[in-house]
């Protein structure tokens, strides 16, 4: 039964959910109490962007810890508050190996780094994320590694985390995306139908 971890380039994913947003992409949405219909996604606009379900296809063992990486403007108490708020949002992995139903469920653990302005892009998360992606290759008894982004740049990580004996599952939406990081990966998860339901050219349907 393999055991996974997740590494979320959190800037990465709220750059091309806002992308897609502007785009016309409608938040996927379920039923609620009362006959409302709710997201399952938690959004803070310039802050954050998460969905329990972005990891939920991966592996048939237990989901030991999903770390989310981001940048912040503001003094230390802002920094901090952003982590309290990713800190309080959880990941669902629902084992297809597994009882129909089982699963394992985890709070986010953030890692958010200071930067100057809004829009200025840093090194801070990719550079840390590597660090700790190669770590954990190298040195525990993980099997499922994901990393959530499509930045092209991770494409050497993959192919050193699979040399590892890693079984590495990117997950992202399609906006941006890197097309080689669907081949050289061992799974590809696509994330436009975890959070949205649609735009005007189309529909995203949940698999």
């Amino acid at each position: 039964m393999g055991r996974c971890m997740a590494f979320v380039d959190g800037e990465n994913l709220l750059k091309r959910y806002e992308s897609m947003a502007a785009d016309g992409w409608g938040p996927r949405l379920t039923p609620g109490h009362f006959g409302q219909f709710l997201s399952k996604s938690t959004h803070q606009p310039g802050r954050l962007v998460w969905n329990p379900f972005v990891v939920r296809e991966v592996g048939t063992g237990p989901l030991l810890r999903v770390n989310y990486y981001t940048t912040a403007v503001g003094d230390a108490n802002a920094l901090e508050t952003l982590e309290l708020d990713i800190a309080a949002l959880t990941a669902d992995l629902v084992n297809t190996g597994m009882v129909m139903g089982a699963g394992s469920r985890t709070n986010l653990v953030p890692q958010v780094f200071k930067k100057q302005q809004r829009g200025q892009k840093t090194k801070s998360v990719d550079i840390n994320l590597c660090v700790d992606v190669l770590t954990q290759a190298y040195q525990s008894s993980v099997d499922d590694i994901v990393i959530v982004s499509g930045d092209g740049d991770f494409a050497p990580l993959i192919r050193q985390t699979m040399s590892a004996g890693k079984r590495v599952h990117i997950a992202a939406l399609s906006s941006g995306l890197s097309p080689r990081l669907r081949s050289i990966s061992d799974h590809f998860i696509d994330l436009d139908p975890v959070f949205f339901e649609s735009n005007d050219k189309g529909v995203a349907t949940y698999r």
